[in-house]
């Protein structure tokens, strides 16, 4: 079509047409961002797990540092393992009778939260877990921790780290 003497521009066909193509060259790259917001997320979520199991096996192994070896109870021997693990920790030694311990402590696992409770009171060292097991390797208990999501898009993620504590009393 040609437009009336004195006028130009374009026509509604030719918009329509730009418009289209406009819109066929955006779907890709639309696509693409979804795909890489999708992958983010799913990121993201294994990070959060991550942060999780590394956190809770942090606060085991700083709460069993003092832990006397002798004291350990409920703990077995690699590969058998249990969800909870009561030990006793040394308050003072005399060179005259040796180390002295204190009241009896436990970490345990149940609910989705890993618990420190001693005669005094009960705290949660992290929540949102999937399990938590102690075993014992010579002077050492192993601790593994598992947690697990879905991400965004519907897949599962498992993170389980192991921690290993040594020892010393």
């Amino acid at each position: 079509m040609k437009c009336a003497p004195g006028q130009s521009g374009a026509t509604l066909v030719e918009v329509a047409i730009s418009l289209a193509l406009l819109v066929i060259a955006l779907i890709p790259a639309l696509g693409s961002m979804q795909a890489t917001m999708t992958a983010q997320q799913h990121l993201s979520t294994q990070e959060v797990l991550e942060e999780r199991v590394r956190r809770a096996g942090e606060q085991v192994a700083f709460q069993l540092r003092g832990a006397g070896l002798e004291t350990l109870q409920d703990v077995p021997e690699a590969p058998e393992s249990s969800q909870s693990i009561r030990y006793r920790s040394q308050i003072g030694f005399d060179p005259a009778t040796g180390p002295s311990f204190g009241d009896e402590m436990q970490i345990l696992f149940s609910d989705g939260s890993l618990r420190w409770s001693s005669s005094a009171f009960t705290t949660v060292l992290a929540q949102h877990l999937t399990n938590a097991t102690f075993d014992r390797e010579g002077r050492s208990v192993r601790v593994r921790v598992r947690a697990d999501a879905t991400d965004p898009k519907g897949d599962r993620i498992h993170v389980e780290r192991t921690t290993h504590v040594t020892l010393e009393n």
